[in-house]
């Protein structure tokens, strides 16, 4: 019964599971019941028992803000408005905390999808962040903030949040306590330049920032299709085939053979980035996607091209 208590309150509150060590010395899932009383209450609860935890100056105070209530309204703009009374797009500006906190009286697990663009904290931008507590002050700029998006969420909803490499780590452990590490969908690159575009040519020659990245999070249970590209030519690198032989081994063939002998293929002709356009070897190629290779060689230093 505990379990599952300890279930049902962590999908309710996912930023309340913790870790523990039990009578038995084993590492168990448990409730951090200073964190429930925070997310019930207004108030900050004190606390001093030793758990795991990811935790800042201020923190308690970031939980405060997000429960804190709001005596504020939302003002139509009808002059600046188009077709104010038909539409069903809304455009809000303000602060942002403040705004949210205003969508929660009507919107609390009835949003499907939240893509937020936070600041990256890189000082080109206009967030202002305390110079001695700048990750600090950062943290509980976006705790509070997604702590009342992860409650607008409905079941079944997403959430994305694009950043680059300079917050990019705290983010993830953040959204890992906030939407819990169990609802983490995966990652997406988001190119942001070339290495020999004009955004690098300036910066520092080492390791080039040429990409954001955006992470995903679900509420609850959700069924997400992949997304492919479809292929318009053939790596003509993967001229290799793995085989079996009649001794039940295996070996290496080209692949070039093997089409012939199959006759998907002339014997002079040439596989070349074109042929996927061939339905019949696309067909093969694709039933035999896992046994279709290529070898790269290794350079006297190790390193493989």
């Amino acid at each position: 019964m505990a379990e599952r208590n300890i279930e049902m309150l962590g999908q309710m509150f996912p930023n309340c599971l913790t870790e523990t060590i039990n009578a038995d010395g084993k590492l168990v899932r448990a409730i951090d019941f200073d964190k429930l009383r925070q997310e019930l209450a207004c108030e900050v609860v004190e606390g001093a028992d030793e758990r795991y935890q990811f935790t800042w100056p201020d923190k308690r105070n970031a939980i405060r803000l997000a429960n804190a209530p709001i005596n504020k309204t939302l003002r139509p703009c009808r002059e600046e408005s188009v077709d104010f009374d038909n539409t069903e797009n809304l455009y809000i500006e303000g602060d942002n905390l403040e705004v949210l906190k205003l969508l929660r009286e009507n919107y609390l697990g009835r949003v499907k999808m939240i893509y937020i663009d936070p600041p990256f904290n890189t000082g080109n931008d206009s967030f202002k962040y305390n110079d001695t507590f700048n990750e600090s002050t950062w943290l509980t700029f976006m705790k509070n903030r997604l702590s009342i998006a992860q409650i607008l969420l409905k079941d079944g909803g997403l959430i994305f949040i694009e950043i680059d490499k300079n917050e990019s780590a705290y983010l993830k452990i953040l959204c890992d306590e906030i939407f819990h590490k169990e609802n983490f969908v995966g990652d997406i690159a988001v190119q942001t330049s070339y290495a020999n575009g004009l955004k690098v040519s300036a910066k520092e020659k080492t390791i080039l920032k040429m990409k954001d990245t955006i992470l995903v999070y679900k509420k609850g249970e959700i069924t997400i299709k992949p997304q492919y590209s479809e292929k318009l030519y053939w790596d003509t690198h993967y001229n290799l085939i793995m085989t079996e032989t009649q001794d039940g081994n295996f070996e290496l063939k080209s692949l070039k053979e093997e089409l012939v002998r199959l006759g998907i293929i002339m014997p002079k002709e040439t596989i070349k980035r074109e042929t996927i356009n061939n339905p019949v070897f696309f067909r093969y190629v694709t039933e035999n996607k896992d046994k279709i290779c290529c070898l790269n060689p290794i350079h006297s230093s190790g390193a493989v091209t």
